[in-house]
């Protein structure tokens, strides 16, 4: 589960780039089921797989469109690693550049 994510590009907001990263480490092919719940309460479904011994990125920004405030839940035929690393660049409608980013590895409940 990824309790907060962002894809807001506007002036006022700042640009987001969200990812989703998946690590496979068996050996057999995994299923992964991304579903995105959106700030308006739509949700996404998309089924991405990951060979064995591999890693699959997934571009939040082109799955969900730009402007949208998403959460995410994952679930797997596999036991996979998933990590959300989040890049920002806000504050320039103040005189601000502040870029940087965050990550955080999915829980499992």
């Amino acid at each position: 589960y990824f309790a907060e994510g962002t894809t807001r590009n506007n002036p006022v907001d700042g640009t987001y780039e969200e990812w989703l990263c998946l690590q496979n480490p068996n050996d057999e092919a995994a299923e992964v089921t991304i579903t995105y719940m959106l700030g308006t309460g739509e949700n996404i479904e998309n089924v991405v797989p990951v060979s064995g011994k591999s890693r699959h990125t997934v571009n939040v920004n082109e799955a969900v469109g730009p402007n949208q405030d998403v959460s995410a839940k994952i679930t797997c035929t596999k036991c996979i690693i998933v990590e959300r690393p989040l890049y920002f660049n806000y504050g320039q409608e103040r005189g601000l550049n502040w870029t940087g980013g965050h990550i955080v590895i999915g829980y499992s409940q």
